[in-house]
């Protein structure tokens, strides 16, 4: 038999969302699989991301409620084309877009600390270039 998780996101407002999924183990499909598969139906997610307007991928919101149980209203703004949307989205996919909002996070974090030590490398080999060649006196201070 399989396994039961429980994800928790902690949304920006405080709110804590649960997500509970089932985990099937080797050769077993879970009961809303076969249903889904049965009835034809596929699961569209929206790429909350990209823009309506430029299609650009740095879409983020600017506001958001819980409108209902697992349901979120949005809206989404575009800082390329200024480019603004509100709508309702399902739980799974604010998740998706909090993940990729989180994805995009790190990379700027990762980036400004090699900006940052790329900055403070120059700093330091003109600071030393400046001790090397007496270029720094005591008025300096």
């Amino acid at each position: 038999m399989g396994e039961f998780h429980i994800k928790r996101i902690v949304l920006p407002s405080g709110k804590t969302v649960e997500i509970v999924y089932y985990q099937a183990s080797d050769g077993e499909r879970p009961v809303s699989d076969l249903r889904d598969i049965e009835a034809g139906a596929e699961l569209h997610v929206r790429r909350l991301e990209l823009c309506g307007g430029c299609g650009g991928e740095r879409v983020h919101p600017t506001e958001w409620n819980e409108v209902e149980e697992m349901r979120w209203q949005l809206e989404l703004r575009c800082p390329d084309c200024e480019w603004r949307h509100t709508d309702t989205y399902d739980a799974h996919e604010v998740e998706r877009f909090d993940d990729v909002l989180n994805d995009a996070t790190d990379r700027l974090i990762e980036e400004l600390d090699r900006v940052t030590r790329e900055n403070m490398n120059e700093a330091v080999d003109r600071f030393r270039s400046a001790l090397e060649s007496d270029g720094i006196m005591p008025f300096d201070f």
